[in-house]
């Protein structure tokens, strides 16, 4: 009869079989994940798309302030057609509405309106 060896991948040991797995309790508090008000408040949101894109700050600005009324689409690519931001790389009006819209802070009706949380922020 011949022996015959146990296939094993190589990073799989029975050392760590039973280790579990890192978690955020286990982390530094910077690592920390932020708790579920803090991902929902649309005012840390729009903070951390600012702090993401700040490049396109005065723009997102700029849309959030002209946005106190309800806009349309077209207003708003008629507002943004010339902006030096958005010009190399092209950036389209419709991509800044999409994050201010995931963020929270533009909210569809029809048309667009800057969200009431936002607006004692701009």
């Amino acid at each position: 009869m011949i022996a015959r060896r146990k296939k094993t991948c190589p990073d799989y040991t029975t050392d760590n079989i039973f280790e579990e797995p890192a978690t955020t309790r286990d982390a530094a508090p910077e690592n920390v994940e932020p708790d579920a008000a803090e991902v929902n408040d649309p005012a840390e949101r729009l903070k951390w798309l600012f702090e993401e894109e700040p490049g396109y700050v005065d723009v997102y600005r700029m849309v959030l302030e002209y946005c106190f009324e309800e806009r349309a689409m077209p207003e708003i690519e008629y507002l943004l057609r010339a902006h030096p931001a958005l010009t190399n790389p092209k950036v389209y009006p419709s991509y800044l509405v999409d994050r201010l819209k995931l963020a929270g802070a533009l909210k569809w009706a029809g048309k667009w309106r800057t969200a009431e949380a936002i607006k004692n922020m701009i």
